[in-house]
C-alpha cells in the first residue's frame, strides 16, 4: 500500500511514513506533476493511495484500505482511506485564527495622516476576507473610497460588474493507454489475485504406410492440458473534500460558480485515478511485480534516423523516408506474428505523430501526408474464408505521455516511445481476442461520504491489476523512433 497525504499540514516525515516502497515511485511522480499543475485543485483532494489489501509481507489487511469481510458482500460498508489517520480538519493545529495585512502605501498614508493630525480613519478603510488555504480571517487596510471593490485596490463597484456564465477550466492533455489493451472484469470484486487459463496442445494425426490398410505405423495421439497466468490486484484511492459552506453557497440564487466547482471535484477526482492507470499500464512497478506494456519484453533500441531529424533535414522525400520506415517497423510485428493479427493498435510519442500528419510524401510530386497514405496501403493476415489478402484494422494515437520530455518516461532516457499492440488474431483453431488484458475487478465505487464538523469526506476507489499478455509477441516497444536523446 502506498498513501499519500497531500494536506499542506501534514509533514515530510509523516508522508513517508503512510507510504511503502512498491507503488511510491508512480505516485508521487503523478501526484507532483498535478500539484505543480494545479495546486488549487489538489488542495481538495485529501488523499490519493495506491496498494495492496493485504500487506503480504505481514499476511494482514492493510489498514490503508479497510475493506472489511463485511465489505464483500456489502459494498457499503467499505471505509473511507482516512479513517483513523490524523488530519488538519479534525484537529485544532493552533493557527491563529485572524491576521493582518497592510500595504507599504496604505502605511504611508496612515503615518503621514498622523503626523499631520488627522484622524487615520480618513484615509484607509478596513476590508475582511476567508483565507481558505491557512483558514484565517484576514483584515486588511485599503485605501478611502475602495471598500465596495471586488478586488482590494480596484476602484469599481461591484454593482457595475456583470459576470458571463461561462467557465474556462484548466485544461490537461488525455493519456491513451487503455487504447492499446483490453480492460475486462470479473465476477469478484474484491478479489486480491486474478486468474485466467490457458490451454496447449500436443500430437499429430497418424500416418498409415500401405494405401489400403488402416495399419498405423506412427500415433501420436491428441492431448491438451490447461494452465494459469496470474496477477495481483491492487487498490487505488483518492479522497476528495465538499464543505457545508459552500454547500450552503451553492443553493443561492444566481450562484452557478460554486454548484460548478463543486461538481469538478470528483470528475478531477476521476482524473487523477485515469492518470494513474495510464502510467501504471504503459509503465508498470516493478518494485511491486506490477507489469506495464514497457516491461512485457525488452525495449528496442531504434537504429534508424529519428522522425526528429527526418524533418529537420534538407530531403525533399521526407514523407516517403517516414513511410519507408514506419513500413519496416510495422512489417517486423506483423512477420514476428506470422501475420496473424487482424488488428494493430499504436500508441507514439506526439513528434511522430506531428511527422506521419505534417510532412509531404515529396515536396515536388505528392503533397500526401504518410499517415494518409499508410492508411490506405497497410495489410495484414490472410481471410481463411477467401484465402486472400484482407486489410487489417489499424489505429495510431498521439499521446503526450510517451513523449522524450514526458516526466512519466522514465524508461527511454531522453528517447520517445513506440508501442504496438495486437490485440487480436486470427487462429486456424479459433480467433483470439483481449491478447492485453487489463484486469480491472472494480471501476470506480464512491465510498457513503463521511460527514465531519467542515463537511464531508468522499472517497473515490477503483481496484486494477498488472497486465496479463498469454503471448508476449503481441506487445512490442520501440525507443528513439520520433527523438533521440
Amino acid at each position: 500500500m502506498t498513501a499519500l497525504l497531500l494536506s499542506k499540514s501534514v509533514s515530510k516525515e509523516e508522508k513517508r511514513m503512510a507510504s511503502t516502497k512498491a507503488f511510491q515511485k508512480v505516485q508521487n511522480l503523478v501526484i507532483s506533476e498535478l500539484e505543480k499543475t494545479a495546486p488549487n485543485r489538489m488542495r481538495h483532494i485529501s488523499d490519493v493511495s495506491i496498494g495492496f489489501s493485504t500487506d503480504n509481507a505481514k499476511g494482514i489487511t492493510n489498514p490503508a484500505f479497510k475493506v472489511g469481510p463485511s465489505a464483500m458482500q456489502h459494498a457499503i460498508y467499505a471505509s473511507c482511506d482516512s479513517v483513523g489517520v490524523k488530519r488538519p480538519y479534525w484537529a485544532n493545529d493552533r493557527k491563529q485564527f485572524s491576521r493582518f495585512d497592510i500595504s507599504p502605501s496604505v502605511v504611508q498614508a496612515v503615518q503621514d495622516s498622523i503626523a499631520a493630525g488627522k484622524d487615520p480613519s480618513t484615509v484607509a478603510d478596513t476590508y475582511m476576507s476567508f483565507d481558505s488555504e491557512t483558514g484565517q480571517l484576514v483584515f486588511k487596510a485599503v485605501p478611502k473610497g475602495t471598500k465596495d471593490a471586488l478586488v482590494t485596490g480596484l476602484a469599481v463597484p461591484s454593482w457595475n460588474i456583470g459576470y458571463m456564465q461561462k467557465i474556462f477550466k484548466q485544461p490537461y492533455y488525455k493519456s491513451f493507454a487503455k487504447n492499446l489493451v483490453s480492460v475486462e472484469g470479473f465476477g469478484n470484486q474484491w478479489a486480491d489475485v486474478v486468474g485466467v487459463f490457458k490451454e496447449t496442445f500436443e500430437g499429430n494425426a497418424r500416418t498409415n504406410a500401405a494405401q489400403s490398410t488402416f495399419e498405423a505405423n506412427a500415433s501420436d495421439p491428441i492431448s491438451n492440458k490447461s494452465g494459469l497466468i496470474v496477477s495481483n490486484i491492487f487498490n487505488i484511492a483518492v479522497d476528495y473534500e465538499i464543505g457545508n459552506e459552500e454547500q450552503a453557497r451553492s443553493g443561492n440564487a444566481g450562484d452557478f460558480l460554486t454548484g460548478q466547482l463543486i461538481a469538478d471535484r470528483p470528475k478531477y477526482a476521476d482524473m487523477v485515478i485515469n492518470r494513474l492507470q495510464d502510467v501504471i499500464r504503459y509503465f508498470g512497478v516493478p518494485e511491486a511485480d506490477v507489469i506495464g506494456l514497457t516491461g512485457v519484453n525488452a525495449i528496442t533500441d531504434y537504429s534508424g534516423d529519428s522522425f526528429a531529424s527526418i524533418m529537420a533535414g534538407n530531403s525533399t522525400t521526407k514523407g516517403a523516408e517516414i513511410i519507408q520506415a514506419l513500413y519496416a517497423i510495422i512489417g517486423d510485428f506483423l512477420q514476428g506474428m506470422s501475420y496473424m493479427p487482424t488488428e494493430v493498435k499504436i500508441n507514439c510519442s506526439t513528434t511522430v505523430f506531428r511527422a506521419l500528419t505534417t510532412t509531404l510524401y515529396s515536396d515536388s510530386f505528392n503533397p500526401a501526408s504518410p499517415i494518409s497514405i499508410i492508411s490506405e496501403n497497410m495489410i495484414g493476415g490472410v481471410s481463411p474464408a477467401i484465402d486472400g489478402v484482407k486489410q487489417c484494422k489499424y489505429s495510431i494515437t498521439a499521446d503526450a505521455m510517451l513523449d522524450a520530455d514526458s516526466p512519466y518516461n522514465t524508461v527511454a532516457a531522453g528517447d520517445d516511445l513506440f508501442i504496438i499492440t495486437a490485440p487480436s488474431i486470427g487462429s486456424a483453431l479459433e480467433d483470439q481476442t483481449g491478447l492485453v488484458i487489463s484486469p480491472e475487478p472494480m471501476s470506480r465505487f464512491i465510498v457513503p461520504p463521511m460527514y465531519q464538523r467542515s463537511g464531508y469526506l468522499y472517497t473515490m476507489y477503483t481496484r486494477m491489476g498488472g497486465l496479463i499478455t498469454p503471448i508476449k509477441a503481441a506487445v512490442k516497444v520501440y525507443k528513439g523512433i520520433g527523438v533521440q536523446g
